[in-house]
């Protein structure tokens, strides 16, 4: 649970307790049934015990008074760790019990030509949302969008999608939201890495390669198009808007801002990502302005509009 690089500033050992806090953000605790007042050393405000949920229920809350002490309990063989990237930020325009909604197909194809053993990750989410976005990815972060991943893996050859894609598989477990931060508390690793986002699957649309993909087949899109297809939750974008860059271990190029978009109503990016519609497929270029065609595929009985 301790960050290489990072130094204790406190530790506790007896009685069966073992304390850590690590610079003025972190704080971890582990014991059978603790309950106790303690000082944490961080701000006041509600905390959500990231290794108990994803989701960050009520209940799953942990108050940091005045004086940086909380009051909590550790369940038996179970641990409560919060930081000040888990910090609940709640106000009555945006109150957390309004954040579910129902979901929608969202498609997104990104082309960049790669060599093997590298990988494409997304980050992205609504820029608009306001404060609150720099928390740990939950139903408490304004930016981040739920998503849930149900990209198909389409195969003509002899050669196992295991094999092909097993580090997307790894990877798309426990990714809960699209969000700017990089790898979730609990998403998966593959051979012992971290992912650096929400991972994508290289296609194409030569039914011999064991990475065809019926989707690429249909638009005709060809070689190296990254994709990855997810159910989002579209109340939680920016008037069915959001924004992303990609990321392969370092960011992709900023895009320019432009004046001409190819979808009625798109907004322009606050921060030179790609600006993509929520329920609909979405084609882009790496590090390339504007160039999102619009496209219409019929997905499951309805027709889904990509845009620019």
């Amino acid at each position: 649970m301790l960050k290489k690089g990072l130094q204790k500033t406190v530790s506790n050992l007896k009685s069966n307790v073992v304390l850590f806090r690590k610079t003025p953000d972190w704080f971890f605790a582990l014991r059978n049934l603790l309950a106790a007042n303690l000082d944490t050393t961080l701000p006041a405000g509600k905390y959500c015990n990231t290794y108990a949920s994803d989701e960050c229920s009520s209940d799953d809350f942990i108050t940091v008074n005045n004086d940086g002490r909380a009051s909590f309990t550790v369940p038996k063989r179970s641990i409560v760790t919060f930081t000040s990237k888990s910090k609940v930020f709640e106000d009555e325009a945006f109150p957390i019990s309004e954040r579910k909604a129902p979901s929608n197909r969202t498609v997104i194809f990104l082309y960049k030509k790669t060599a093997p053993g590298e990988h494409i990750h997304i980050r992205g989410g609504n820029v608009r949302a306001g404060s609150g976005c720099d928390i740990e990815p939950s139903a408490s972060n304004k930016c981040s969008i739920p998503i849930v991943h149900e990209t198909k893996i389409d195969v003509e050859s002899d050669i196992k999608p295991s094999m092909v894609y097993s580090a997307y598989q790894q990877w798309n477990q426990g990714d809960s939201y699209l969000d700017f931060l990089g790898p979730e508390f609990r998403q998966g690793t593959h051979d012992g890495v971290g992912a650096n986002g929400t991972p994508l699957i290289w296609t194409t649309n030569a039914t011999s390669n064991p990475a065809f993909n019926s989707i690429n087949a249909e638009l005709k899109l060809g070689g190296h198009y990254w994709m990855v297809d997810l159910q989002m939750e579209c109340n939680n974008t920016y008037n069915n808007f959001f924004e992303f860059k990609g990321f392969n271990g370092a960011w992709e190029p900023d895009i320019s801002p432009s004046e001409n978009t190819c979808m009625s109503g798109q907004p322009k990016s606050m921060g030179n990502n790609h600006v993509a519609r929520c329920g609909a497929v979405n084609i882009f270029k790496w590090g390339v302005t504007n160039n999102n065609a619009s496209v219409q595929l019929l997905i499951g009985g309805s027709t889904m509009i990509g845009g620019g």
